[in-house]
């Protein structure tokens, strides 16, 4: 198992797991990884599975994850008090599946067929009574579908089918160093060039996500950060080209298509420009505020004269002699007085603002 901790608050954790018999037929196999991929069932067909370990039985894989393998996290997860669910239930990712990275060798004998790579695709193993499942029965439809998410470089022998549930890599190939050889590749260059791209899917998902939370009249503190965040990930993390191989680069684009990188980042672009016009506007009318503040006051004191009230509150102030103030004079005092504590809290708050921005660049 591996944990990564990630820029903008994400973590993912990699759990390894290995089917080793010999007596295991391809359908087991989607089998196994259709019902372990699910954190928490909510469907009736994804019941029913348990998970035994040292005398402990749990029907939830979520529950074994976070008891068993990983109990270490549950102390280091963050909450938010202005959502019910912790941050790593993502509410704009699909966070009760977990995706599936498989290298799967098949006998000779067995047919690598149109419909075997969709059953792949789809994570398709049995039906309830048994048989095998796929869920779709146009052949056209199966063909189209095949053509836009498996790589058939290697065909006959080797292919690869990346959806948005699994990038799995099915091999005829009866030598060992070549199996060898594919396994490393998988688990290897493949592995972190679908890292960073599934990377890239979480944080445009969770930056379009934050984008919908903004209260704008608000949270300009939260409109500044978002920003921030858009403009360093496009400058820092995003890479046109992630390997300069020709396999590297031709999965490169299928991770794209598949997870929609180049749409989503279109849409945090625009994003971008929608908070910008946003803050000029909260900005401008911040402004517009402190200086119909600041030309009432320099228009009560122009007409009152500060004298009025300034010149008896020098030396030892006679606080009995306010008594005897006319209402003209109160103003002017409350006017006075009042400037004074704008101006000082004005110059507290810009300094604090200062002090804060330098903290965080």
């Amino acid at each position: 198992m591996d944990v990564f901790l990630c820029p903008f608050e994400i973590g993912v954790m990699t759990i390894r797991t290995e089917m080793s018999h010999n007596h295991y037929t391809y359908d087991d196999i989607l089998e196994f990884m259709n019902h372990f991929r699910v954190l928490e069932p909510k469907l009736a067909e994804e019941h029913g599975s348990t998970i035994t370990y040292e005398h402990h039985r749990y029907s939830k894989v979520q529950g074994y994850i976070f008891s068993q393998l990983a109990p270490f996290l549950n102390e280091h997860i963050k909450k938010e008090a202005t959502r019910e669910q912790h941050v790593g239930s993502l509410p704009y990712f699909i966070d009760e599946r977990m995706f599936v990275l498989s290298y799967v060798t098949v006998n000779q004998e067995q047919e690598i067929n149109s419909t075997t790579l969709f059953r792949t695709g789809q994570l398709n193993s049995y039906t309830p009574g048994g048989k095998a499942f796929i869920s779709a029965h146009n052949h056209e439809y199966i063909k189209t579908y095949n053509t836009k998410h498996v790589y058939s470089r290697w065909a006959p022998e080797t292919y690869y089918v990346i959806t948005d549930h699994v990038f799995s890599c099915i091999s005829k190939s009866t030598d060992s160093k070549t199996d060898q050889l594919l396994m490393n590749h998988l688990f290897g260059q493949h592995y972190y060039n679908l890292f960073l791209h599934f990377f890239y899917k979480i944080v445009l998902l969770k930056l379009s996500y934050e984008y919908s939370q903004l209260t704008f009249h608000k949270n300009s503190e939260g409109i500044e950060r978002l920003i921030r965040s858009i403009t360093v990930f496009s400058g820092k993390y995003l890479f046109l080209e992630i390997s300069s191989r020709t396999e590297g680069q031709e999965f490169s684009e299928l991770f794209k298509k598949i997870f929609h990188i180049n749409s989503l980042y279109q849409e945090v672009k625009e994003t971008l420009g929608t908070l910008y016009q946003n803050q000029e506007k909260i900005a401008a009318k911040r402004h517009n505020y402190l200086l119909l503040i600041l030309t009432i006051y320099t228009v009560l004191s122009g007409i009152y004269g500060m004298n009025l009230v300034i010149s008896k509150l020098k030396g030892n102030i006679h606080w009995d002699s306010m008594k005897q103030f006319s209402i003209f004079e109160y103003i002017a005092l409350i006017v006075a007085l009042s400037g004074i504590l704008i101006s000082i809290s004005l110059g507290v708050s810009s300094l604090w603002n200062l002090l804060k921005d330098r903290f965080k660049t």
